[in-house]
């Protein structure tokens, strides 16, 4: 398997506690809780999102890179709550 296949088809890995995911839009909401945090986001390399539209044109970057084969984020899902 060639690196951008791994991303293109980034496997999910999974503890007791969490499952670290391929990003879905679905987590737009939750994506939003703390990329609008400045706490969180003060030592990244992007900026805090400012709404919820900020979000879901950052997870359309990294969605569109996934298709290409290009590095992208794992979500990391707590398991009992079933959300980012």
């Amino acid at each position: 398997m060639d690196i951008n296949e791994f991303y293109r088809e980034l496997p999910a890995l999974r503890t007791p506690r969490l499952l670290l995911r391929k990003v879905r839009m679905e987590d737009a909401e939750n994506y939003f809780a703390f990329a609008s945090d400045l706490r969180v986001t003060r030592y990244l390399r992007w900026r805090s999102h400012h709404s919820i539209n900020d979000t879901r044109a950052y997870m359309t970057g990294i969605l569109d890179g996934y298709q290409r084969g290009a590095d992208g984020p794992w979500g990391i899902e707590l398991e009992q709550e079933h959300k980012l």
